[in-house]
């Protein structure tokens, strides 16, 4: 499990918050962390209203489901702050860049997995977290999962996790590799305990990485936290084994209808207008008031009666959002790109959106969701916000896109694809 050539950080991460803002080309970049995606109606209306009044309008999703306005102002990212704090979204100033918190977004939902939600667990996994000084010393970039047992958080690869194997017990998963199990109520304090224990070793190591995967050391780190779970009783070794984790590829449920009382719609490009916002927080209140975001740049809308979801279904194109799994959109992504992103070689959202029309256009055959590779198309060779499983990719040159196939592991510095394809011919190819 030790990785090789490990980046050496010799600062803490830049990522942004919504305190410390990114200053982007196009303005001041929050970042809302939304553990477990969970945002209600409520505090949706005031990020829909700030996006609207102080940044570009639009409302972003991260490829962790978390929540961006860009923009802003130096005086619109304060006057935001405070409408944040006001709205629960900014529970502190110490620690809102560590709430990074993906769970499986059908969890209880559409009747697979092993729990009956994880709603309760989220907010309890982020209270524990804000009430830990020492977990404030992660990094932005640090992952924890809860997997209901279907296998779609641990393919996105977080740091710690937990995966329900039964209603009442979790596996605690450790860089991807399962060490302990704990009973559900103890999952909570586990993966904290877990975190904490990483930034001990870690730091005992001498090294300095963000990650779990970046250490040289990672395999001592393991059995650091390993120990550091079973001395705080948080966590034993299972009587029988460990059970086999389902093999999951990171597709996610397709939009639509989900189960008899929810919905999946996904957002183009990951984006929607402050409108489309305000109309989902309205319909969520008719519900059981939670608008879900998730790690594949989509929203959830549950507790809905049967009319009401299909009401909402049927004015998604009103709403600018996606809800056909064969619409050429699903599985398509870009990083910001000109003229947000001064690094940016290309307009890669603008010319995406274009070649999505002109396949549209073309009413040609899409490859089926559950059979379609993503693509992922970037402004330059960070590749931010690239899909981690297998996808096509292109990356933006001086007049022309590099393409061809990336694996979905780390991507800074990788060599750059060698096809030429236009966008038009990855979508058809995918």
């Amino acid at each position: 499990m030790t990785s090789t050539d490990p980046p050496t950080r010799v600062s803490g991460d830049r990522c942004p918050g919504a305190i410390r803002l990114h200053p982007a080309a196009d303005g001041g970049l929050a970042r809302m962390r939304v553990p477990g995606g969970l945002l209600a109606a409520a505090q949706v209306d005031v990020l829909a209203d700030a996006a609207h009044r102080l940044g570009h309008d639009a409302i972003h999703l991260t490829a962790r489901g978390n929540v961006e306005i860009r923009g802003l102002s130096e005086a619109g990212g304060a006057e935001l702050g405070t409408l944040l704090a006001d709205a629960g979204v900014l529970p502190s100033t110490t620690h809102e860049r560590v709430r990074n918190v993906v769970v499986s977004p059908t969890a209880g939902l559409d009747g697979e997995g092993h729990t009956h939600g994880l709603v309760d667990v989220v907010r309890a996994l982020d209270a524990l977290l804000l009430d830990t000084p020492r977990a404030a010393d992660l990094s932005g970039r640090f992952l924890f999962g809860l997997d209901d047992g279907r296998g779609d958080v641990l393919a996105l690869a977080p740091d710690v996790a937990a995966r329900w194997v039964s209603p009442d017990s979790a596996e605690i998963v450790v860089g991807g590799m399962p060490v302990l199990v704990a009973a559900a109520q103890d999952v909570p304090r586990a993966l904290v305990t877990a975190a904490c224990a990483f930034l001990d070793a870690r730091d005992a190591a001498g090294e300095t990485g963000w990650r779990l995967a970046e250490l040289r050391s990672s395999d001592d780190v393991v059995t650091a936290i390993v120990d550091a779970l079973v001395g705080a009783g948080a966590a034993g070794i299972p009587d029988d084994g460990f059970t086999p984790a389902p093999v999951h590829d990171g597709t996610p449920v397709p939009p639509g209808p989900v189960g008899e009382h929810a919905a999946h719609l996904v957002l183009p490009l990951g984006e929607a207008p402050a409108t489309t916002w305000a109309a989902l927080a309205d319909v969520a209140r008719r519900g059981d008031e939670l608008v879900r975001t998730t790690p594949w740049r989509s929203v959830l809308l549950a507790g809905l009666d049967t009319a009401e979801r299909d009401a909402l279904l049927g004015r998604a194109a009103e709403l600018g959002l996606v809800v056909d799994p064969a619409d050429p959109a699903v599985g398509a992504s870009a990083c910001t790109g000109l003229p947000g992103c001064e690094k940016s070689r290309a307009d890669v959202r603008g010319d995406l959106r274009a070649a999505l029309e002109t396949f549209r256009a073309a009413d040609l055959d899409p490859t089926p969701q559950d059979e379609r590779l993503p693509l992922h198309v970037s402004g330059c060779d960070r590749r931010c916000g690239h899909p981690r499983r297998a996808h096509l990719e292109a990356v933006a040159g001086a007049d022309e896109y590099a393409t061809g196939h990336a694996d979905g592991s780390p991507a800074t510095g990788a060599p750059l694809p060698q096809g030429q394809d236009d966008l038009g011919s990855l979508l058809a190819a995918r």
